[in-house]
């Protein structure tokens, strides 16, 4: 699911708060989509938010890579030098920040070399890779980056698994709705299989590539190396199943958000696909009620935060958030 630069903003700033923060992530989107600024707003995330522009921001610990020449190519001796300064020491508090624009631009000779930088990281370091075409880069540097597609301010994007889920969610609130915890339970582990299946797709992506690197290099390399990569698998799989499901979370608010605006009259609405049982959500509860539900919403965020059980957090949000 794509999603908008506010709410990839706030999902990035509590991955930031846990100490959850990847090294390296891809924004990708349309021409308008907001990718400048959640580059911006990334940057003072970090501390490195120090102008209205990212060329405002440049400095000695933010490094900015952009195509050049008429061939509007991103060379490769550019990512060395970014590389190069990145790997500078800088006191303890500075996180260091390399950001690539129009990244779909790098050629090969570039791409090999940028992603010998997504391998081996520098210490307190975060990477920005900043494309229209994410389908232009190599799948080793897909593989490595933590993707942050947006949408325009006009539309909300959702994908086939998201769009299953919002249709239990208006089912439940449209004509068949039944009452009664049995119901509500089962909404939530429709909600609870859909993480399921988020988490054994990125397993099988993680695990496909460490196959490829495997085969690749098993012979070629000594020492723990093949270790190292399985642990930085591991941790990248955590860390996207992470985002996944922060973004599932999101589908939930904004439904109730939906029968908010509902509520006031307003039409621009972010599911008009489900505006029946949206709107019906809206007639069931009052505008107090609607709000004390979306705070449950926000309490399972930050308890999914915490070694909490998951599926018992769950359950119980789910009975506060949409039960009768």
């Amino acid at each position: 699911m794509a999603f908008r630069v506010e709410s990839a903003v706030n999902l990035l700033k509590r991955s930031r708060d846990d100490g959850r923060l990847a090294h390296a992530y891809l924004v990708s989107g349309a021409r308008g989509s907001g990718k400048e600024r959640l580059a911006l707003a990334m940057l003072a995330l970090v501390g490195q938010g120090r102008g209205k522009t990212l060329e405002d921001c440049q400095s000695e610990f933010v490094q900015i890579v952009r195509p050049e020449g008429k061939s509007r190519r991103i060379k490769v001796d550019a990512v060395r030098e970014m590389e190069k300064r990145l790997h500078l020491a800088v006191p303890q508090s500075v996180t260091k920040v390399g950001i690539i624009l129009d990244a779909d631009r790098l050629g090969q000779e570039a791409s090999n070399a940028f992603l010998k930088t997504l391998e081996e990281p520098p210490g307190r370091c975060l990477l920005i890779l900043i494309t229209d075409q994410p389908e232009q880069l190599l799948e080793t540097i897909l593989s490595r980056c933590i993707r942050v597609p947006l949408v325009s301010p006009e539309r909300l994007a959702l994908g086939q698994r998201e769009t299953a889920f919002l249709t239990e969610l208006h089912r439940h609130f449209t004509g068949g709705r039944k009452k009664g915890i049995g119901a509500v339970w089962a909404l939530s582990q429709r909600f609870a299989e859909c993480l399921k299946e988020e988490k054994a797709e990125i397993a099988r992506e993680h695990d496909d590539e460490m196959k490829r690197e495997r085969e690749l290099y098993q012979k070629t390399t000594e020492g723990d190396w093949l270790k190292r990569r399985e642990e930085h698998h591991d941790s990248m799989a955590s860390a996207v199943y992470l985002q996944r499901r922060a973004v599932l979370m999101e589908l939930l608010i904004a439904w109730l958000g939906d029968a908010l605006r509902s509520q006031a009259g307003i039409e621009k609405v972010e599911f008009p696909a489900f505006s029946e049982g949206t709107e019906a959500t809206g007639r069931l509860f009052s505008t107090g009620d609607l709000l004390r539900r979306i705070e449950a919403l926000e309490q399972l965020r930050s308890n999914l935060g915490t070694n909490v059980s998951e599926s018992l957090a769950l359950d119980v949000a789910f009975l506060d958030a949409f039960g009768s």
